[in-house]
């Protein structure tokens, strides 16, 4: 089931986060001591979400799975039972929120997180499209991949922009785009960070209501 993170889920979605994001390209490149500083790796994080959570424009929703236990019902939250997933969507103008560098990440080469930085202020413009709901992190429990649940919180997230007749845009990592084409995003944009490094920004836009839609 789908529902609002809580404050108790930030150390679960942190660990979840951490696990799923561990040789995501992007931070390979930007974390390349995640291995021997991971604590620091996963705090960062952590850090974000909190972030996130109390900031009145960010949605973030979890999946989790329910466990039967005689008439009660609970959600696996955590340990070895933990099966929850975390999604973001935050609106804003479109500018960089990536990593929070007031306190020290040892698992982060600063060099190469400024210049990818640098590199997406410049070049993510997603059409000069000032507003628009910002898919910024989906991140499910390695175990429980492939079984369809990051498609299931991208859209819930679709569904509710569907509504506002708002634009999505997200930053795309190579295990992500097959999904996100067939969700019906497109690329709008690439950043080459290094030879061999290419991010791509994609945007999905709603249907426009149909005349006789818009006027009921």
């Amino acid at each position: 089931m789908l529902r609002y993170a809580k404050s108790a889920d930030l150390p679960a979605l942190a660990d979840i986060a951490a696990q799923a994001m561990l040789n995501d390209e992007l931070f390979v490149y930007l974390c390349p001591y995640r291995h021997e500083h991971h604590a620091d790796f996963r705090a960062a994080f952590l850090r974000r979400l909190k972030m996130r959570l109390h900031t009145p424009d960010c949605v973030m929703i979890v999946a989790v799975e329910p466990e039967c236990s005689g008439d009660e019902e609970t959600e696996h939250v955590r340990g070895n039972k933990l099966t929850i997933s975390g999604l973001e969507r935050t609106l804003l103008s479109i500018e960089n929120h990536y990593y929070n560098l007031v306190s020290p990440d040892r698992s982060i080469d600063n060099k190469r997180l400024e210049r990818y930085n640098q590199l997406v202020e410049t070049g993510f413009d997603f059409e000069g499209i000032s507003e628009l709901w910002f898919l910024s992190t989906v991140a499910v429990d390695p175990v429980h991949q492939r079984r369809g649940l990051g498609r299931l919180l991208v859209q819930w997230g679709l569904d509710r922009a569907r509504e506002e007749q708002t634009p999505v845009g997200l930053e795309a990592s190579l295990q992500g785009i097959s999904l996100y084409e067939k969700m019906g995003f497109r690329t709008v944009a690439t950043v080459e960070v290094v030879p061999g490094l290419t991010v791509p920004a994609m945007l999905w836009e709603p249907e426009r209501p149909a005349d006789g839609d818009a006027q009921s």
